[in-house]
């Protein structure tokens, strides 16, 4: 019996990608503790829910930063990063392009 459907994982992200999601509240929904949800979690999709949280909200970031004249710290904010700095570190661990390679100027939070 999976932990979480596909379907709920990615939609725990993007109905509210500002909304920090955290293990405890993704665990008492499930009906358990944090440890076993963290542990099944990773056991599922193959990486730590934190990892998946930062990973999807990059996915969400990539048409943002190519289709909107939004500035960086406004993109980092509607997805929920407390700085811009936060997201442009997120983006180079999991965005497997540059942020440049999006034509944007990068400026320090």
């Amino acid at each position: 019996l999976p932990l979480l459907s596909r379907r709920q994982r990615q939609m725990c992200i993007r109905d509210s990608p500002e909304r920090p999601v955290t293990v405890s509240e993704m665990a008492r929904l499930c009906g358990m503790n944090s440890t076993l949800f963290s542990r099944l979690f990773t056991r599922e999709t193959g990486e730590r829910f934190r990892d998946y949280i930062l990973r999807r909200k990059v996915e969400l970031a990539r048409p943002m930063l190519s289709d909107t004249g939004l500035s960086l710290g406004e993109i980092a904010f509607r997805l929920g990063f407390p700085c811009e700095r936060a997201f442009i570190k997120a983006f180079k661990k999991f965005g497997k392009t540059a942020l440049w390679a999006y034509n944007r100027g990068i400026i320090q939070c």
